[in-house]
């Protein structure tokens, strides 16, 4: 099998196109530039145009330089063009921005654009920067990618027409993956607001939002008082294996993803048992996560399993991201909680048929955040398929 440097064309292409991609380096392609420098004195924390340095490339920018800087150094010194992309040439090494034709201005040698000719395009570079492999600082610990490590680099590009069509596919591609991604995002956030609104605060009896069917004030409880808890106990080192054996071991939060047991090390010594459907809770650092087992598990000491349903579930995720936890953990190495501080906790509750509502509720967000996950993961593990396949 011929290695990059060897071959002329990739495994996957577009039908029609058989001539062989020029090889060569960025520097036969044009020339590094950057802006002008602008000194802190020129700077204020609020102002009329951003002025991005390297910590706030790509997010918000806090500090700004006058309009009548920005327009005199665009006009007599190296600005980027839009559809340039610009580089992070310190911190996250090799972060691609677009530069979409705003008034924005960018910290000198930290941030560089390539300044090219017309052999490649940038469609085609935003795609190809995803996989390319700057020379000079693969496998070491520079933290900085200089000017000639950019020039040095090796890439490979094919026809315009080529590069067209690459750059559109992978363009459309990242669209959907906004999409989906702005999506999740959406429902998170909403399902974020529904656990503040439809449970009581903490000197009220009743919920802002609620079923209109229901009335009655909420009980305060303690766990103990409503549900069985059972505390883990690791079996003996010995019995561990990363090999499917006896038992599936839930040691913490490491064996908990996307809020569910994620199997990972096995044992074959029995000592405390989860349920399939039980919820499994974090005792030690960090306390207070919690997820789902769809087996009968082993449980380590890092968790407890509590029987319980969504409308549960739910309530310890909320007093987590409370911050719940953090008040009554305790343990000089790291946070732990007790069995008497997890049986003691006091939690509010309406009737069970409200429960159910609530907990349907929350398991149908949860469903549908799971599954634009799952579809996020698709378009993004096709996305580097694609980039693998069809560039060199």
């Amino acid at each position: 099998m011929k290695n990059k440097e060897e071959q002329t064309a990739p495994k996957l292409r577009f039908k029609g196109y058989t001539d062989a991609w020029q090889q060569g380096k960025l520097g036969d392609l044009g020339s590094v530039a950057m802006n002008k420098r602008i000194f802190k004195h020129q700077t204020t924390p609020i102002g009329e145009i951003p002025f991005y340095k390297i910590g706030t490339f790509g997010k918000q920018a806090d500090s700004y330089i006058s309009h009548e800087l920005f327009e005199e150094y665009k006009k007599n010194y190296p600005f980027p063009k839009k559809g340039d992309l610009l580089i992070a040439a310190s911190g996250s090494i090799g972060k691609i921005v677009e530069y979409r034709g705003e008034k924005a201005y960018f910290q000198d040698s930290n941030i560089v654009w390539l300044d090219h000719n017309e052999k490649v395009l940038n469609s085609y570079l935003k795609a190809y920067y995803q996989i390319i492999k700057w020379s000079g600082i693969e496998g070491t610990t520079i933290k900085r990618l200089y000017n000639k490590n950019i020039l040095k680099t090796k890439i490979c590009f094919p026809s315009i027409k080529e590069q067209k069509q690459l750059g559109i596919l992978i363009q459309k591609l990242e669209f959907l993956i906004t999409l989906l991604q702005r999506k999740k995002a959406k429902y998170e956030e909403l399902k974020t607001a529904l656990l503040q609104n439809l449970f009581p605060e903490k000197d009220s009896r009743v919920p802002l939002l609620r079923f209109k069917e229901f009335h009655n004030d909420w009980q305060q409880k303690k766990l103990e008082t409503i549900t069985n808890i059972t505390m883990g106990q690791s079996p003996n080192g010995s019995t561990y294996s990363e090999i499917p054996t006896k038992y599936i071991l839930v040691q913490g939060n490491a064996d908990l993803k996307n809020g569910w047991v994620t199997p990972r090390i096995w044992t074959t010594q029995m000592t405390k048992q989860a349920k399939k459907g039980d919820i499994i809770f974090s005792v030690r650092a960090p306390v207070g996560k919690v997820g789902k087992t769809n087996y009968d598990v082993v449980i380590g000491r890092g968790v407890a399993a509590i029987k319980g349903n969504d409308f549960l579930f739910n309530v310890l995720k909320k007093l987590d991201k409370e911050s719940y936890w953090d008040k009554v953990s305790s343990g000089s190495t790291f946070s732990s909680i007790t069995s008497s501080d997890l049986k003691n906790t006091k939690i509010k509750i309406p009737q069970e048929i409200e429960q159910v509502k609530i907990g349907d509720l929350f398991f149908n967000f949860d469903e549908t955040i799971n599954i634009l996950q799952k579809q996020l993961s698709k378009f993004e593990n096709f996305k580097q398929f694609l980039l693998q396949n069809m560039f060199i």
